[in-house]
């Protein structure tokens, strides 16, 4: 005798349903199959930077999560995972995090129970509408790579972190920040398939590529700056939005965006420069970058550690089954350059000061990656200690 398991839940009284399944079954089988919140926020200051996210993996059964912080010479990560059940509203204890959302686009909280030193209770509020990035689709050797929606928002945060017994107050007034959500189709980066034909023709190393990807928050509104970039400095990806202060939703169009950018010699990280675009009467206008922090995407966070040489910095991947409830802690010392190279070689996320030509002073958390590009020989190199 079988006993056959519901999947409703209570998101199957809304009348949101996309397909003629319930809620809990999504429209692709693909394994990859994601659907995550990413977050930043950091002290204005640059004292204080975190980097965090939650996901569910339909197709997996698991919903996870993650934050790093950098704080002085110090990453500190904490990261959590249980099985998904069949309710998909339910974004409570996922090991140590548990997740409102308190008005769409506009409103939520995420909380952290005191793990190995580390909690927090933060609370968003949007500064800027959210704005719809253009779908993304790529297939290889008739694979779908890549499918996937986005939008970006910046705004601001409020409550505390404790780290330590260190209590830092997180006051809207001067901690900013910026956050995306995602869902689709998007490699997880633990695949147990046999190599295909994708695998066997890629050479990922000798590609050309170029990224930037900026949400910049400024007092009166909200610059989105993403520009790609492969061999040739072909433009893949190319998108600059203005989007007003405030709930109304007015985004005005930008065009020719440009970088001149400059990086450290021995890091190759970014060190300084200038991004441009020109407005909607055809001037070109210029921002003035300055990093203040750097924040390590790889920081055993869960996301696929580039191909690099040095050794896995951990096991745990987005949408890895760890068990019906897990947690976990880990802590990297930024002073240590064999750390530093494993972990900040690449995926690094700068908080940014920003000043317009116009003196309008703003801040972004910028994610720039550069590999091979005749332009910036240095830009994205590893430490060399």
């Amino acid at each position: 005798m079988t006993t056959e398991q519901s999947m409703l839940s209570a998101a199957d009284d809304f009348l949101i349903h996309q397909t003629v399944e319930v809620i809990r079954y999504v429209a692709s089988s693909d394994r990859r199959f994601y659907d995550r919140h990413f977050w930043v926020g950091h002290a204005n200051d640059g004292e204080l930077m975190f980097l965090g996210g939650m996901g569910v993996y339909p197709n997996l059964g698991v919903i996870d999560g993650f934050f790093t912080f950098s704080l002085g010479d110090q990453a500190i990560t904490v990261r959590g995972s249980r099985e998904l059940t069949a309710d998909r509203m339910n974004t409570r204890d996922v090991g140590p995090f548990s997740l409102t959302v308190e008005e769409g686009l506009k409103r939520f909280r995420i909380v952290c129970a005191e793990t190995d030193g580390v909690s927090f209770d933060l609370a968003w509020t949007n500064s800027a509408p959210a704005f719809e990035e253009p779908q993304v689709f790529k297939r290889e050797h008739g694979r779908v790579i890549e499918q996937m929606n986005r939008f970006v928002q910046t705004g601001r945060w409020q409550g505390h972190i404790v780290i330590d017994g260190r209590r830092f107050e997180v006051d809207p007034a001067n901690w900013w920040g910026s956050r995306d959500r995602s869902w689709g189709v998007r490699s997880l980066g633990l695949e147990d398939e046999p190599s295909g034909i994708v695998e066997a023709h890629r050479e990922a190393s000798a590609n050309t590529l170029f990224w930037i990807w900026a949400p910049m928050q400024f007092e009166h509104g909200a610059l989105h700056y993403n520009v790609g970039e492969g061999p040739g400095e072909a433009r893949f990806v190319e998108v600059v939005r203005w989007m007003r202060q405030g709930d109304e939703r007015v985004i005005a169009v930008m065009s020719d965006p440009r970088h001149d950018l400059e990086y450290c010699p021995r890091t190759g990280r970014l060190a300084g420069g200038t991004l441009s675009y020109r407005d909607q009467a055809g001037e070109r206008r210029t921002i003035r970058v300055q990093p203040l922090r750097a924040t390590c995407m790889f920081a055993a966070t869960g996301y696929a550690v580039p191909a690099s040489g040095l050794g896995m910095i951990d096991d745990w991947r987005h949408g890895k089954y760890m068990g019906p409830s897990w947690r976990s802690v880990r802590r990297f010392d930024l002073s240590d350059p064999d750390t530093l190279a494993r972990i900040g070689a690449a995926g690094i996320h700068m908080l940014c000061r920003l000043e317009l030509d116009t003196g309008e002073v703003g801040y972004a958390d910028i994610e720039n990656t550069v590999r091979n590009h005749p332009r910036y020989p240095r830009g994205g190199a590893a430490p060399k200690g």
